[in-house]
């Protein structure tokens, strides 16, 4: 329910009310080339649903399962608030393989176990200046090794038929966090960027033990881009962050 929903600003949930247009989402859970199961969430409503059909899937090495939400045809004000989870079962029962970090290897659910290895996203910033990332992170619990914040910036000289001529590498911000070190900190990092630069944001694991990543989703204000730039998962469920980039 949009108009109760504390996720939403006053301003947000006014124009949503006001929205005439809306037309729902479609959401679909499909192995390999077919879909399994599907299901059409009309604009006006807001409650759960439940997949059907899905409780038991055969699969084989290199099969995928995806998990699909798309706008209709209008796709202003389209959220969804979905975490699948996959089980590999055994007789009806869950494996229970256990790793190093004391997690089920059989069991993952995307609310929990994203992962972000290897997955950096960046960022292009249209204009040269100043820019600000401000924001609390809560590091509630002790993690298995260091981590660090990192924002890359890399600095890009075009030519007039757009063709990339130059880049430059450098890193303005570097904040570490101990691996004992447990409560909240609070950000506001300034940093010059270039028109066309782009900017990513790392978690940097110092540890070169291989251990099982399980990060947590971050609440974003706003998404300036997130990776974890680690040469292997890391075990980073302890972690929450809200950050705003602006300029100062």
């Amino acid at each position: 329910d949009v108009a109760n929903d504390p996720r939403f600003t006053a301003a947000e949930k006014e124009a949503r009310q006001n929205y005439k247009q809306a037309d729902g989402v479609r959401v679909a859970i499909q192995k390999n080339g077919a879909e399994l199961w599907s299901f059409a969430i009309p604009a006006t409503d807001f409650t759960e649903h439940s997949p059907t059909g899905v409780d038991a899937i055969t699969v084989v090495k290199g099969d995928r399962i995806y998990f699909r939400v798309g706008s209709v045809y209008d796709g202003a004000y389209d959220q969804v608030a979905w975490s699948p989870s996959v089980e590999y079962t055994t007789g009806g029962s869950v494996q229970s393989c256990i790793d190093a970090n004391n997690l089920i290897t059989a069991h993952y659910q995307a609310g929990e176990d994203t992962v972000y290895a290897g997955r950096p996203v960046d960022m292009t910033v249209p204009y040269r200046g100043t820019v600000r990332l401000s924001g609390l992170l809560n590091k509630m619990a002790t993690t298995t090794d260091d981590v660090t914040i990192r924002i890359t910036v890399a600095d890009r000289v075009f030519a007039e038929d757009g063709t990339l001529l130059s880049e430059a590498f450098r890193v303005p911000v570097q904040r570490k966090l101990a691996w004992d070190f447990v409560g909240p900190v609070t950000l506001q990092e300034d940093f010059t960027v270039g028109k066309y630069s782009g900017v990513k944001i790392d978690f940097v694991v110092d540890s070169p033990e291989a251990v099982r990543s399980k990060v947590e989703p971050s609440q974003f204000l706003a998404e300036l881009g997130l990776g974890c730039t680690t040469p292997r998962p890391f075990r980073t469920k302890s972690i929450r962050w809200r950050h705003r980039p602006s300029r100062p």
